[in-house]
This record gives structure tokens, C-alpha cells and sequence, in this order.
């Protein structure tokens, strides 16, 4: 495993802001109802989470009867996938280099774990490695307007003022933010490992929702951004926190 693939997590306060990321926030239960009806599990199909983090995901995939493969660089986190969500045997690794035989999966998810791997291009090909042909993957991140922007925003995002203020997902010095992706850039380097762009989805505009969980107590104001970010449509994806790529792996893995 290369150094500088590894991700630093295990700690509690980093493990307990997971959890709650993860399944408690209206975004996190928005994004995650939005992702499965992409995704359509269906009983008898293998399906790889990678970087599944405390299984939250796992854990409503496995519930169509599919067959969920669970990984994770977080020895701590998986500790919790296996008590609180009853993910049995997932596996510690990096998502960069799986010990998986080549098309071995139908399906595939990454959520939120992108923009924490410096490599981007060895982590889409390994993605594609482990696909069979016609597989489906869905990539969830958050994009930014150019990568030259990338220096700023981890400033930002690692600062502790910012983060108590903010609530941005990702800014946690544990988890650090390697390469935000251009959607442009993303969906190329995509094609270029053989996979076709079936879907994008943009939305969580300027970050309505870290404010709505951070400051508003009113149902009804929650209520009308909530439905302000889901039916306006933004001028540009690159102002939006949250970015869905649904796509189909059309040929075998490049080298």
C-alpha cells in the first residue's frame, strides 16, 4: 500500500462525526434514498461498497437480497459496521489496490471517498478491474470549480473554526481532502477506464443543508429550502455541494 494513498482515521471523535454524517443528517438520508434508487440492488447480485465507512449503506443494500462486499481503510470504523449495522466480514484495505479477482463485482458504489485519494486515475482503474462488463457504479462527491481552487479549500476545510461553523463534511484533519474533483475532469478521466456516464446528478445548492442542520430549528423553513435546492435548477453544478455520477463499465480495464 502507498504512503501516500493512506487515509488517517480511527480516531473517536472523527468515528462518532462518521456516524452521525452518515446516517442522521437530512442531506445524508436524502443522498443515500437517491443513490439506492440508482443503484436498484437486486437479490443474487455482488455488490461492492468502497470506502463504506460504518456500513450504513451496506446495510440497506444488503436488505434486497444482494450480496454486499464491505470496504474500508478504518479498522475503527469497521469495528462499527460489524456491532451497529451487522456487516459481517468486511474487509480493511486500500480502495486503490483490492485483493479482488478482475470483474468480480455486478455493481459498485463510492461515496465520499474520491476526494480523499490523491490517485485518482489508479483508483477509477482498479474500480474498473473489478467490474464486469455492463457493471454499475455509482460515485458520490463533492465538486469544486477548479483544483487550483484545491489548496484554498483545504485550508478552509481543515481550519476548526470553519468546520465548528460550517459543518461542511470533510473537514476533518483525519480525513483529509486530497483532490477535489472538476465534474469535467471526473466524467473524463471515467470514459477514459471504460465507463459510459448513464446519469449526473447536482444539487445541495451552496450548502443549504449544512445550514439548515446547523442553525434552523423551524420544520417549516427547513421545509421550503429543502424543496428550494431539490426543484430549482442551479446555474452551474460546480455552485452545488453534492455530485451523483451513475455509470456502466462498456469495456475491459486499462493497464
Amino acid at each position: 500500500m502507498k504512503k501516500e494513498n493512506q487515509i488517517r482515521l480511527g480516531r473517536p471523535n472523527f468515528i462518532s462525526y462518521l456516524q452521525k454524517y452518515s446516517t442522521g443528517q437530512v442531506r445524508a438520508i436524502r443522498r443515500k434514498n437517491l443513490v439506492l434508487s440508482l443503484l436498484r440492488p437486486r437479490a443474487q447480485e455482488i455488490i461492492l461498497d468502497e470506502g463504506c465507512g460504518v456500513g450504513a449503506y451496506s446495510h440497506d443494500i444488503a436488505k434486497s437480497g444482494a450480496f454486499v462486499v464491505s470496504v474500508d481503510l478504518s479498522k475503527e470504523a469497521l469495528k462499527i459496521s460489524k456491532t451497529v449495522y451487522a456487516i459481517s466480514s468486511p474487509i480493511c484495505c486500500d480502495v486503490t489496490f483490492m485483493p479482488f479477482k478482475e470483474s468480480s463485482f455486478d455493481k459498485a458504489i463510492a461515496i465520499d471517498v474520491i476526494e480523499h485519494i490523491l490517485d485518482t486515475k489508479k483508483f477509477l482503474s482498479e474500480l474498473t478491474r473489478c467490474l464486469k462488463i455492463e457493471g454499475v457504479t455509482i460515485i458520490a462527491t463533492s465538486p469544486v470549480a477548479s483544483n487550483m481552487m484545491l489548496p484554498l479549500v483545504k485550508k478552509i476545510k481543515t481550519n476548526r473554526f470553519f468546520c465548528w461553523l460550517l459543518r461542511i463534511p470533510g473537514m476533518s484533519e483525519e480525513m483529509p481532502l486530497r483532490n477535489i474533483q472538476h465534474p469535467r475532469s471526473l466524467k473524463a478521466n471515467m470514459r477514459f477506464f471504460g465507463f459510459e456516464i448513464v446519469m449526473e446528478k447536482y444539487w445541495n445548492v451552496f450548502h443549504t443543508y449544512a445550514i439548515m442542520n446547523r442553525y434552523l430549528k423551524s420544520k417549516v423553513i427547513t421545509s421550503f429550502l429543502t424543496n428550494l435546492d431539490k426543484y430549482v435548477i442551479p446555474v452551474s453544478p460546480l455552485v452545488c455541494n453534492d455530485m451523483i455520477i451513475k455509470a456502466k463499465k462498456h469495456t475491459r480495464s486499462r493497464p
